[in-house]
């Protein structure tokens, strides 16, 4: 039932309480309640967790590994082995010892598996591989992160089970997100498959961030 499939999702003990505390608010019968709280679950892509926090789960076994030491730059690519995603990957390895001189922790993050990340990993760049990259490459194969990001593409629903039923590519969008030491999103931006970032002004984005932070004080366009 839709009952049984949003207790999974939200837990044996947070149901009965959210539950509870709609009733409180709305004089409305239980099944009215189950379909809306449905329907918020559909539409929000966190659960009982700020939308601004790292959730960066599976390959990174504690997200406040960075909280307070360092800033992320998380961003999402469509796939591996596609034809614009390596050029991508290594303008980012080429300026990654820049990221680290601004103590910038670089994660890349697709809807493969680790399996295709190592053959990736292991493939040479002429052969349409990343071999040489060495910054993190998270797995996200339940597609839980880009949801949460919202860089997913495709339309995908919860079903009366609970079970998520998906349409369309279901791969992520060219999502970029700078994070600070707070775990806070402080830039954003999400591109179609096709349009490819400027690493130099992602880097450019650290700078602003940081002076504000240093100064006090808005960061020029040209510095």
């Amino acid at each position: 039932t839709i009952a049984d499939g949003l207790r999974t999702q939200l837990g044996d003990k947070n149901f009965p309480i959210i539950l509870n505390e709609v009733k409180k608010i709305i004089r409305i019968t239980e099944d009215e309640i189950i379909d809306s709280m449905k329907l918020i679950w559909q539409r929000l892509k966190i659960i009982c967790e700020a939308s601004c926090s790292l959730p960066l789960a599976g390959v990174l076994s504690n997200k406040q590994q960075f909280i307070g030491k360092k800033y992320v730059l998380l961003f999402f690519y469509t796939k591996d082995f596609s034809g614009i995603c390596p050029s991508e990957l290594y303008d980012f390895q080429e300026r990654l010892e820049k990221f680290k001189e601004k103590n910038v922790e670089v994660i890349g993050c697709s809807a493969d598996s680790e399996e295709s990340h190592l053959a990736w990993l292991n493939l040479d760049k002429d052969k349409g591989g990343v071999k040489g990259v060495t910054f993190t490459l998270v797995a996200d194969t339940t597609k839980t992160i880009n949801a949460n990001y919202g860089t997913l593409a495709g339309d995908y629903e919860l079903d009366e089970n609970g079970q998520l039923v998906a349409t369309g590519p279901m791969i992520p969008y060219r999502g970029l997100f700078l994070i600070d030491k707070n775990g806070v999103v402080q830039h954003q931006l999400i591109n179609h498959f096709t349009l490819v970032r400027n690493v130099d002004e992602a880097l450019r984005m650290v700078d602003a961030l940081q002076y504000f932070e240093d100064k006090g004080e808005f960061c020029p366009v040209k510095k």
